[in-house]
């Protein structure tokens, strides 16, 4: 019999044993092939300049991310291959035992591999072309593209580099594989499956110890990152991660001594049915997979935050547009560079082209704040506090009462009420907001520009703003009495514009036309801004924040998957003998087989629920870090988030279970 019909035979023989094998590199490579296609999809979609722009720079972060997949995934491979070896050691050993050489059986391994590594990346391609496909509209949709144009699509470019990427890998798993059999002795090969991992025993009073001690630190570092946010440092932060993860590995390690004693301790749960052999199963699993537990909850922890986080970034991006953005155009010009002349002629000019528009002035004047940690000094004169540990912001735009009010009621905004002897600040930036509160309920009296002293007027900063934008980004404007500004601080005038309604080309011909006026009548003292460039540039932020997430967090998630379903596989093929003495002591197929169920569906929830546990307070700190891009509902990226873990994660328990099941009738 030659070497490819053996290894074909064995194959066919075996294929269910790698039903894992092949769904993790399938996945991968359909991973790997649709997220290389993106810049091909985009082509047939009509994109903005600046979207493409973020096309180009996204397609260059997926080429640097791609590599870091492609050594996940080697490891994975690799690690897959440890698990199959082991599975067929006996085989192995019996191949030597008859005569044949360890040559020969490394080329029967290594084609094999390269069969199953075949067909793999040929079903990983036809579903990655499938795949994307459906991710094409995904694209047209996040960069609000116009789809007329779409036609199916089939990357070359990404085909190539998935089967180089994947060759590579493949030439480095038999190289792997190789070495392990060229190096393997007939005695190790025949033994292999006596030897199990060794298992530590650990004293129920030090698991209770550390139980108690990982729940102090777990819970000291979620208040760390929910409570006073406003003042967390870099510092803090690192300290905080690191105790996380301290914690999540003494919680595992105290686990897998308190497991049994716990369950144990419930009588009528642990001595009904099968559920004492299941516990100590449990806790058998919990005691060898400590740190590879503590790993794949860190991961699913990651995943499911940036997932969240990324997909409450698209929706509270669109949200923001609508509510930062009343305005088409803002023209910001300079008062003193800009020819008296010229600004009245571009405000005719506005007039008669559009209906609704506002003109206002923004003055000279404000303080600079210093600040550390929770404390705050204001100095209208603008002198930093110089000392270590201490930084300075300065509130340099002033607007009067009446004029701001105009403007908050285009924002949409709520309107603000001084005496003539009282001041207040208007913010939407969460992080200035603070320090804004702390001066104004001390009752800190400010004066500027050689003007009486002015007392707050209310106890906490105005939520608004009065430039367009697509955040919360209004990092402050103080706010005076009518009269008290005078001309000579006169800093700049605002104009902010509403389009007539009109069709996205007549309304882009619009715009061109009104700044080709803009330009002709200030020259080159003015900024301006437009609705249609933030949008897009929001809209590309957000459409990169979400591939950057989905590609990282489903390689992690298949990581994490991967790996638990490879444990569960051994230890089902360690503990053979056990099942077969359960049959013998009297327990039917039925009974053996909801205990593995349970067992199974304990092992993969554990990490899994830690992980749901600590993104808790993880998304706590991700919507106040991320407050000026995201908002509204999570109930949509949670969804979303639930539905990629319920599908992958779900598929790799099912998978799991049925070859457990039928190894464990062998």
């Amino acid at each position: 019999m030659t070497t490819c019909s053996m290894s074909f035979r064995n194959m066919k023989k075996s294929i269910k044993d790698y039903a894992i094998y092949f769904f993790t590199l399938m996945l991968g490579v359909c991973l790997f092939y649709v997220f290389n296609s993106i810049e091909t999809q985009t082509t047939m979609l009509a994109l903005s300049k600046d979207s493409r722009d973020t096309v180009k720079l996204l397609v260059q972060m997926i080429n640097t991310i791609s590599v870091f997949v492609a050594f996940v995934l080697g490891f994975l491979i690799i690690y897959a291959s440890r698990f199959m070896l082991k599975r067929r050691s006996g085989e192995f050993a019996l191949y030597l035992i008859l005569g044949m050489s360890k040559r020969k059986v490394a080329r029967i391994l290594f084609a094999e591999t390269l069969m199953i590594g075949c067909l793999s990346l040929i079903g990983g391609l036809l579903l990655g072309v499938f795949t994307s496909q459906i991710t094409s509209v995904f694209v047209g949709k996040l960069f609000e593209a116009n789809m007329t144009k779409y036609a199916f699509i089939f990357s070359m470019k990404a085909f190539r580099k998935t089967c180089l990427y994947f060759a590579l890998i493949y030439v480095v798993v038999i190289i792997f594989n190789t070495l392990v059999i060229s190096c393997s002795k007939l005695i190790r090969l025949m033994q292999v499956k006596r030897r199990n991992e060794r298992t530590i025993r650990i004293h129920p009073a030090i698991s209770v110890i550390g139980f108690l001690l990982s729940i102090g630190i777990l819970g000291y570092a979620y208040r760390m990152v929910c409570f006073d946010l406003k003042y967390i440092s870099s510092e803090s932060l690192s300290f905080a991660i690191l105790l996380g993860v301290i914690g999540t590995f003494l919680l595992f390690w105290s686990l897998a001594g308190l497991l049994l004693k716990f369950a144990s301790l419930a009588k009528g749960i642990y001595y009904k049915g099968l559920n004492s052999f299941t516990f100590r199963q449990l806790a058998s699993q919990a005691n060898t997979n400590v740190v590879a537990m503590s790993v794949i909850c860190l991961m699913f922890f990651f995943t499911i935050c940036v997932l969240i986080s990324s997909v409450n970034i698209k929706t509270g991006m669109n949200r923001n547009i609508k509510k930062y953005c009343p305005a088409d155009l803002e023209i910001a010009m300079d008062w003193e560079g800009t020819d008296a002349n010229r600004m009245k002629t571009l405000k005719e000019d506005i007039a008669e082209r559009t209906e609704d528009s506002l003109t206002f002035p923004i003055y000279r004047g404000g303080f600079l704040m210093s600040m550390k940690g929770r404390e705050v000094v204001v100095d209208p004169k603008f002198k930093p506090v110089r000392k270590d540990g201490w930084y300075s912001y300065s509130i340099s735009d002033v607007m009067e009462v009446s004029t701001y009010n105009e403007v908050a009621k285009y924002f949409g905004n709520q309107p603000v009420h001084l005496a003539d002897d009282e001041y207040t600040i208007v913010s939407n930036y969460h992080f200035t907001s603070g320090y804004f509160n702390e001066i104004l309920s001390k009752g800190q009296r400010i004066s500027f520009n050689g003007k009486k002293e002015l007392k707050p007027g209310t106890k906490t900063s105005v939520e608004g703003s009065y430039q367009i934008s697509t955040n919360a980004d209004n990092f402050g404007i103080v706010i005076v009495p009518d009269g008290y500004c005078s001309e000579k601080n006169h800093d700049k005038e605002i104009i902010l514009v509403k389009y007539p309604s009109l069709e996205r080309k007549e309304r882009a011909a619009f715009e061109k036309e009104l700044l080709t006026t803009v330009r002709k009548d200030l020259e080159d003292h003015y900024i301006y801004d437009t609705k249609t460039a933030l949008a897009d540039s929001s809209i590309g932020l957000a459409a990169f924040a979400v591939f950057i997430a989905l590609y990282i967090g489903c390689i992690f998630l298949i990581s994490g998957a991967a790996i638990l379903a490879i444990k569960e596989l051994s230890d089902s093929a360690d503990n053979k003998e056990r099942y077969a003495m359960l049959r013998k002591l009297g327990a039917d197929d039925v009974m053996i087989h909801k205990a593995l169920f349970r067992q199974m569906a304990i092992f993969f929830l554990m990490p899994l629920i830690l992980a749901v546990i600590h993104s808790v307070p993880g998304m706590i700190f991700a919507r106040k870090i991320l407050e000026e891009l995201s908002g509204g509902p999570l109930l949509p990226a949670v969804l979303v988030t639930i539905a990629i873990f319920g599908s992958v994660y779900g598929c790799y328990f099912l998978i799991t279970y049925f070859t457990s099941k039928r190894m464990i009738k062998e």
